[in-house]
């Protein structure tokens, strides 16, 4: 039972976080043009909780590791908080982008620690389960990031998407103080003993290329749907809710198989199938109908959805138990430094080619994006590769 409830928690505050955190994609936009930046520029508002995140992440981890999971995790939500509210309150770029970095270190924490949370409450024959029990939790806040996001953009104001953060870092607070087991702390230990495990290093690579190609995806579609099909905000939010909803539907079943059969080829075929929805994504244009870019999201949500839980459970359990926080917090950083890759590689190949936001596209803009997106779709291929070379 302390098991589930656990589980039940960790992925509340995942599922919140995951919600809060994805209708800033949405907002871009409009945020770009209240405060008068560029996609370059605007890009920042992502990239700076990446590298803030990036360079905390590993502390955290052995922050989690030394002092206690509950503990960094329940820090980290408060300070997600409190700066997310002051996000909400910037009136330049550069005072945003200061509070979003302050708000990545929080995210770290919490992230670095979630999955050691889960780990250290489950048996070895329920890590799959539980890691994708919390993978649909994070999958379905992500479902509903972007038609939540897009109805407070067009309602209220971008500002809006970083306000309701506050109450939702409360509630996880309350939760997590009353249910979550507070374990001591193991000391220091070996951490970089952790990279001579080649299933731990395969799996780490599989991450990235995923998030790279698959955040690729996420970045360029508001402004593809918005400034090139001609959509409102909220039209753009409801079909952006499909891929994590397929994600939502197949991260669980999917960690359940992988405890069963392995979680190698499942790893390879998520990957495979993300390839392919991404070139797809690319081959969109002016012409595309909304329901072929429903499927091509959905294809995407597939192949990731197979994907996650299964390489997560490959990482988390090739590290030992007294270093889970550390291989969370691996894990966690394999997806920032995806996600960060992913965003500025799409962006800098779309202005490279010709690409422009800020208004209609034209030709040379749908041009540019099919060029973005294909360029990084292709980089799933080292994750197939690394997948394949893992053990079961």
């Amino acid at each position: 039972m302390r098991t589930y409830t656990v589980i039940a928690v960790v992925g509340v505050g995942t599922f919140f976080a995951a919600m809060a955190g994805s209708t800033i994609n949405v907002a871009l936009p409009n945020l770009g043009s209240d405060l008068h930046v560029s996609i370059g520029q605007s890009r920042w508002v992502i990239q700076v909780v990446l590298i803030s995140t990036a360079l905390v992440m590993i502390p955290a981890g052995r922050l989690g590791d030394r002092f206690g999971y509950k503990r960094v995790y329940l820090a980290g939500f408060a300070l997600f908080g409190v700066t997310s509210a002051a996000c909400g309150f910037a009136q330049t770029l550069f005072s945003l982008l200061v509070f979003r970095a302050l708000q990545g270190i929080g995210g770290a924490m919490a992230m670095a620690n979630g999955p050691a949370l889960l780990t250290t409450s489950c048996p070895a024959t329920m890590r799959g389960k539980a890691l994708g029990l919390a993978a649909t939790a994070t999958y379905t806040g992500l479902t509903l990031g972007p038609p939540v996001g897009g109805y407070i953009v067009e309602w209220l104001g971008w500002r809006w998407t970083f306000f309701i953060n506050l109450p939702i870092a409360f509630m996880v607070l309350i939760l997590g103080s009353i249910f979550l087991p507070l374990k001591p702390g193991h000391g220091q230990s070996a951490f970089f003993k952790l990279f001579k495990s080649r299933q731990l290093v395969l799996a780490v690579i599989s991450a990235m290329s995923n998030y790279v190609a698959m955040f690729a995806v996420v970045l360029m579609m508001p402004f593809f749907l918005q400034e090139g099909l001609g959509l409102n905000p909220a039209r753009v939010g409801s079909l952006l809710m499909t891929t994590p909803l397929v994600m939502a539907l197949v991260t669980s079943p999917s960690g359940w198989l992988s405890d069963r059969v392995g979680t190698k080829w499942l790893s390879v075929a998520g990957l495979v199938i993300l390839l392919s929805g991404s070139m797809g994504i690319s081959s969109l244009d002016a012409a595309s109908s909304q329901t072929m870019v429903v499927f091509w999201l959905a294809v995407c949500g597939l192949g990731t959805g197979l994907f996650i839980s299964p390489n997560s459970s490959a990482l988390m359990g090739a590290a030992p138990g007294n270093l889970q926080g550390a291989a969370g917090s691996i894990m966690a950083l394999a997806r920032v430094l995806g996600v960060f890759c992913g965003v500025l590689i799409v962006s800098s190949v779309y202005q490279w080619t010709g690409g422009h936001t800020g208004s209609s596209w034209q030709t040379a803009d749908f041009h540019a994006f099919s060029v973005a997106v294909a360029v990084v779709a292709v980089m799933a291929v080292f994750g197939v590769v690394a997948s394949a070379l893992r053990k079961e």
